[in-house]
C-alpha cells in the first residue's frame, strides 16, 4: 500500500514547477506532473506526511502559497500562506 497525495502551488511559474518536479525525481515518491501547479504523488515508503511534503517545497518555493493532500485520507492536509486562504478547508473539507 502507498500513500497517495495531491500537491498545489499557486502560481508557480515553470522555473518553480521544474525546481518542484527536479527535487521530485530525486525522492523516492512517483508523481504525475502534467496540469500547472499540481502533482500527483505516491509514496510506496508510506512515511511522507503532508507536513513534511509541505515543507520540502516551501523550503524550496518560500513565499508560494502550498497545499498538500493526502488521498487516502483527506481529512489530512497541511498548508503554507494566509490563514484567510484556508478558512474554508478548516471550517468545511474535514466535516464528515
Amino acid at each position: 500500500m502507498s500513500r497517495r497525495f495531491v500537491l498545489l502551488v499557486d502560481e508557480a511559474t515553470a522555473q518553480e514547477q521544474d525546481t518542484v518536479t527536479k527535487h521530485l525525481q530525486t525522492t523516492p515518491y512517483g508523481f504525475w506532473h502534467h496540469l500547472s501547479d499540481a502533482w500527483l504523488m505516491t509514496d510506496r515508503t508510506d512515511k511522507l506526511t503532508t507536513v513534511e511534503l509541505r515543507d520540502q517545497i516551501h523550503r524550496l518555493l518560500p513565499g508560494k502559497t502550498i497545499l498538500a493532500v493526502r488521498m487516502d485520507d483527506p481529512n489530512i492536509w497541511a498548508a503554507i500562506g494566509h490563514a484567510e486562504q484556508f478558512k474554508w478547508l478548516n471550517e468545511a473539507w474535514n466535516r464528515d
